[in-house]
């Protein structure tokens, strides 16, 4: 269902039509953001990111700015990764509604709009980071429902977290940082989701320049904050490859809602963009790695995961397999 509303967005925004012959459309669907996207199945990104795009399909600003607050109050509800990840995508998709405004009140709606969709996400996350764990004993309670009316064994991982403070979250992140494999893995996750990041923001912010020459430079600020802001998620999280895959969804729903909001002549990429985005695509089609749930994809030796080191404590098996 998401893909199939991301596809639904690019065919309402014209992205294909206004920057022919389309490259740009085919940079993201080769990307292994699609694949590790889809893999994750059974976790909140996608329910998350469902709530995310909906809004981005409403022209007016003020039933955006409606669309974007019920979105966040659900998507916080569900998990505060919305607030990371999500939340300031939904701001700029309604400040971009005071650039567009042909009246002053749309513009002052558009202005006091996103600061209080920002202080609601804001609110609603701080309050529920204070009252909104559960307690151990809760959560052998729910366990044991769980064991009782599931048709599968639950990930008992999954359950571990539930109690756990964002002051925990940050203690635990800490000794993550100081593993010796950390650094190198990211600049692996990077090289893999940070080609397709660049190419796609890059078009954005050409086509914002084009489309509004010498106006609203305050906007490619947002569209950049935006587009990095699931990197925070680094912070209280170890899933390097789930939060840097977000980046490549980011920085293609913002040229999606670029191309739908803003008025302009179809735009012709220069030349060296267009060679940027078939490389781009030849390495997306090269490019694999780690999933959660213990899954790989492995297409081709692009790079190897400097986790092998951690893993080859499990035994040669396990070394084997991540080989083939």
């Amino acid at each position: 269902m998401l893909f199939a509303l991301i596809a639904l967005l690019a065919r309402s925004s014209k992205l294909a039509e206004r920057t022919p012959p389309g490259e740009l459309l085919a940079v993201y669907a080769s990307s292994y953001s699609v694949s590790y996207l889809a893999n994750l199945n059974g976790y909140f990104d996608i329910s998350l990111a469902l709530l995310c795009v909906l809004p981005l399909f409403v022209r007016s600003t003020g039933w955006r700015l409606a669309a974007a607050a019920v979105a966040t109050v659900l998507g916080i509800l569900i998990h505060e990764q919305f607030f990371f990840a999500f939340l300031p995508l939904l701001v700029v998709s309604v400040l971009f509604g005071g650039v567009t405004a042909k009246s002053a009140g749309e513009r002052r709606l558009a202005w006091v709009g996103a600061a209080l969709l920002l202080a609601l996400g804001l609110g609603l996350t701080m309050f529920l980071a204070r009252h909104g764990s559960i307690s151990a004993a809760q959560t052998e309670q729910l366990s044991q429902s769980i064991a009782r009316t599931a048709n599968r064994p639950v990930n008992a991982e999954m359950l571990k977290v539930l109690p756990r403070t964002a002051r925990e979250n940050m203690e635990i992140m800490q000794t993550v940082w100081r593993r010796p494999t950390y650094l190198p893995a990211q600049v692996e996750s990077l090289l893999l989701f940070g080609p397709t990041t660049v190419v796609l923001s890059w078009a954005t912010l050409l086509l914002l320049r084009r489309w509004m020459p010498g106006r609203y430079r305050w906007l490619y600020a947002g569209v950049l904050l935006a587009t990095l802001a699931p990197l925070s998620l680094h912070l209280l999280g170890w899933d390097k490859n789930r939060w840097n895959e977000l980046l490549c969804l980011n920085a293609f729903l913002l040229l999606l809602m670029v191309s739908k909001l803003v008025v302009g002549e179809p735009a012709r990429l220069p030349l060296w963009l267009r060679r940027a985005c078939l490389l781009v695509m030849l390495l997306n089609m090269a490019s694999g790695g780690g999933m959660l749930d213990d899954s790989h994809m492995r297409p081709f030796p692009f790079m190897r995961s400097p986790d092998v080191v951690v893993w080859s404590s499990k035994g040669p098996d396990t070394i084997a397999a991540y080989r083939h």
